[in-house]
């Protein structure tokens, strides 16, 4: 090694052992981003379904169309559907809380809707808060089957008692 020449500082050995780390360092880094790994604090809580359709493992749960948190898992307990999810730690929520499917669009994705609920000034605030590992209650939702069978049996009864067909003839 010559003193007088800069493209000769490293050996080598040193720079396949900096190729080395940063190969590392960016395989890490990947694995945080795709791995859904987060450091931040969170809390869990527990909610049952009739019907989670549309609901899966990191769908988002959000308070008024901020995103707080994710669905951690959704597995059938006693014939129900219980959705497990992860909130960021911070969030104030009380013991009248509820968790409903929401659509972004008639045929958008699905998230959890989370109202956190009030508290009731005749009790401490500290009574009716809700504590990691809690169940929240879940609300069912409409789904389109069911909304377009009301619909069909709403025009049904305002067009002549289930004679619409024979009214169009």
């Amino acid at each position: 090694m010559t003193n007088g020449d800069p493209e000769n500082h490293l050996s080598p050995e040193s720079k396949v052992g900096l190729f080395v780390l940063a190969g590392l360092a960016v395989l890490m880094v990947s694995i945080l981003m795709l791995g859904d790994i987060h450091f931040r604090p969170q809390n869990y809580y527990h909610a049952t379904f009739n019907n989670i359709e549309g609901i899966t493992d990191k769908s988002p749960v959000k308070i008024f169309g901020v995103e707080v948190g994710t669905v951690k898992s959704v597995e059938l307990e006693d014939g129900r559907a219980r959705a497990t999810v992860a909130l960021r730690k911070g969030l104030r929520l009380y013991t009248n809380a509820t968790m409903r499917i929401r659509s972004t669009g008639i045929i958008g994705t699905k998230f959890i809707a989370l109202d956190p609920g009030r508290p009731d000034p005749a009790f401490p605030d500290k009574d009716q808060l809700l504590h990691s590992g809690d169940t929240i209650v879940g609300k069912d939702a409409l789904s389109i089957d069911e909304l377009l069978e009301r619909v069909a049996k709403s025009l049904d009864d305002v067009t002549g008692g289930g004679k619409l067909g024979s009214n169009l003839n």
